[in-house]
């Protein structure tokens, strides 16, 4: 589809147009922020815009939101994405490229979380200090949120809100058909080893005497 990611929303019914003249008013005034992380500012469900994106073919590549963000320059770019060519056809193992680009120093982990954040529109945050108690994680199951890097932060009953630590969109189509459907899942992003810290927390022996 050739229109406008905004007007293409509007037309699939995903937002009305008063939502999406809200959001390019905003938008001016967040030069950095992309129309779908505005529009989950505005209240806009995250699974929508997401599910919309990949309908619609308008998700940018981490590549393309790392130029965006000014981490990296269309010729790193370039380089990186020759570089990653070169390995699948030698060893038949296509190498991420955000492993590469920090591999060569080009960018941190956090910015790679960033062009993550934007990429899935996922909000980044910190789990380390957060009391987190281990009967969340029995609507996923402990060998799962460890295998996935996964850990539910709350569960109202209406709402369930769940960090990832490696991020993709199988995933989170997987987890949400795990989940009761009349639960909203909504994912957050965070740094993996706060995840593995959290989890090695929770499920320790006697675990539960924090929690008390």
């Amino acid at each position: 589809m050739d229109l406008p990611l905004g007007q293409a929303l509007v037309r699939e019914g995903v937002i009305t147009q008063s939502q999406l003249d809200l959001a390019l008013e905003i938008q001016k005034y967040r030069n950095n922020d992309y129309l779908g992380e505005i529009l989950r500012y505005t209240g806009v469900s995250q699974h929508k815009i997401n599910e919309a994106l990949d309908y619609l073919n308008k998700r940018k590549k981490i590549g393309e939101v790392l130029i965006d963000l000014g981490l990296i320059s269309p010729e790193n770019l370039q380089c990186a994405l020759k570089e990653q060519k070169i390995i699948h056809s030698r060893l038949g193992v296509k190498r991420p490229l955000c492993i590469l680009l920090l591999n060569k120093g080009l960018i941190k982990y956090e910015d790679y979380m960033r062009a993550l954040s934007k990429h899935f529109v996922l909000q980044i945050v910190s789990v380390e200090k957060r009391r987190i108690h281990p009967s969340l994680q029995d609507v996923l199951g402990k060998k799962y949120v460890c295998e996935h890097h996964a850990l539910v932060l709350e569960n109202d009953g209406i709402i369930i809100k769940i960090a990832l630590g490696e991020p993709t969109f199988s995933l989170m189509q997987e987890i949400r058909r795990s989940i009761p459907s009349h639960l909203e899942v909504i994912f957050y992003l965070a740094h993996p080893l706060e995840i593995e810290s959290v989890q090695k927390k929770i499920f320790a022996p006697y675990s539960l005497h924090n929690y008390r």
